[in-house]
């Protein structure tokens, strides 16, 4: 992956631009929004799976299990991010222990 100055450096070569013609402030936000077009044009692209490297650790998310209950609905993790897949469903015994379903 590229740092940040890296890609402010491949900016300039590509554009023919410096840091005076094209400040390094401007171009971190056209960075940024690109980023977001990506992001976004992946999550309608049902063939792609985006991730947030940031996060170091899976999503954890509880939810009690109510008699006569069929469907849960689990659309945003506990940080409000959008849930892409669920990897693994578990439930807890009546001894305390988590067991996979």
């Amino acid at each position: 992956m590229l740092t940040a100055s890296q890609i402010y450096a491949k900016i300039d070569r590509c554009c023919g631009t410096t840091a005076a013609s094209y400040p390094l402030v401007d171009k971190a936000v056209d960075v940024n929004l690109a980023q977001a077009d990506v992001y976004s044009i992946a999550l309608k692209n049902a063939g792609w799976n985006v991730d947030d490297f940031n996060h170091t650790h899976d999503p954890f998310i509880t939810q009690n299990i109510v008699s006569g209950q069929r469907n849960y609905y689990f659309t945003y993790d506990e940080d409000s991010n959008l849930i892409l897949g669920i990897s693994r469903v578990m439930a807890k015994d009546s001894s305390g222990v988590y067991q996979d379903l």
